[in-house]
């Protein structure tokens, strides 16, 4: 898989299948959302591209919140490069991205560098300056400009509870490490000393 730390490294010209998200801790949900762009971009013969975020959003809006990443950076793209990506784009995340509103961030990041058909995402994904996108929004954008794009539905726990990066930090928190492990899909590990 490529990674490309910046938009001028990204061609420019691959028209990819592509998804977006901070994809932290890599859990089911997560596999399952970057599955299907992975195959949706095989049966168009396209590429697989995602974009993600470093550092995480949290971390940059709330730098006094006790925030724990499940997987640092390099143990994210390890799990995404398994899934069949081709490529990642690792977007620095700082005010020159979460001041963008909904459609400069499409414009910028997807259509005018990517130049993306299909855009692969979660129910609950949210985009843009203070989250102000939706689903909806991307949905009209995406007709605006020529790309279509797939909604993913959440995986939930027999209670009802959507699987979560979140869910994985309070199971971690709480000690529940089998947990962690069956919403993870893999047992959870951390780098250190």
């Amino acid at each position: 898989m490529k990674v490309w730390t910046s938009l001028d490294q990204a061609p420019g010209d691959e028209r990819p299948a592509a998804t977006i998200g901070n994809f932290d801790g890599m859990h089911q949900g997560h596999k399952k959302v970057i599955s299907t762009c992975v195959d949706r971009a095989r049966r168009e013969g396209v590429d697989a591209v995602a974009c993600t975020f470093d550092p995480h959003p949290v971390q940059v809006h709330h730098p006094e919140a006790d925030f724990q990443l499940i997987s640092p950076l390099r143990d994210r793209l390890d799990a995404m490069a398994a899934t069949g990506l081709d490529a990642t784009l690792v977007i620095h995340y700082d005010s020159s991205v979460y001041t963008l509103e909904p459609e400069d961030f499409v414009v910028q990041y997807l259509v005018e560098r990517l130049g993306v058909v299909e855009v692969v995402v979660g129910e609950d994904f949210r985009f843009g300056r203070r989250n102000a996108g939706t689903v909806d929004t991307l949905r009209q954008l995406g007709r605006r400009y020529g790309f279509e794009v797939i909604v993913v539905t959440d995986i939930e726990d027999p209670t009802g509870r959507r699987w979560s990066s979140s869910w994985v930090r309070e199971l971690l928190g709480a000690g529940d490490v089998e947990g962690a492990a069956k919403v993870l899909g893999h047992l959870h590990r951390i780098r250190g000393t």
